[in-house]
């Protein structure tokens, strides 16, 4: 089967946001997503694992971690770190979280090569937000891919 390349939304580090209070925290994810959008992506980890420290029941800030195992070729770590800020996202309510992190979690699996879970999250992902299209684009390049007929995609796309 051909590679398919999926969007990954880079635009969740433009949240900047966390739903962190400690001001440490906020300043800490802040500082890695500076340093994720320069490529420095282990300069990234270490300051989110330190906001993470700081505010752990934060899905943004776990969702950002999830990015940088992902940028690094670790899908596994990434793929848990996303289930978890789905899990603190529900936890708390906050759709936007379990949204993004469906989302990533489905492009962590789909890149896997796990076409069928990563379909799974990309259809709970239109649960939450059921107008997305970048998820809607993301659920045909996977039915393209596995009837073998689809354009992979390129690395324009993943950017958004």
């Amino acid at each position: 089967m051909k590679k398919v390349v999926f969007l990954l939304l880079l635009s969740l580090l433009g949240v900047e946001g966390s739903l962190a209070l400690n001001p440490d925290a906020v300043r800490e994810n802040n500082a890695g997503i500076e340093s994720f959008k320069e490529e420095k992506y282990y300069e990234a980890y270490q300051k989110f694992a330190q906001s993470f420290s700081q505010e752990p029941y934060d899905p943004y800030i776990q969702i950002n971690l999830g990015l940088t195992f992902q940028r690094n070729e670790e899908s596994e770590k990434a793929y848990k770190a996303f289930l978890a800020a789905e899990e603190l996202g529900r936890g708390m309510g906050d759709q936007a979280s379990q949204f993004y992190a469906h989302v990533n979690a489905g492009t962590s699996m789909a890149e896997s090569g796990n076409i069928e879970r990563a379909l799974g999250h990309y259809q709970k992902a239109l649960e939450l937000q059921p107008d997305d299209q970048l998820v809607k684009e993301n659920i045909e390049k996977l039915w393209q891919a596995q009837q073998g007929g689809g354009k992979g995609g390129n690395q324009e796309d993943q950017k958004k």
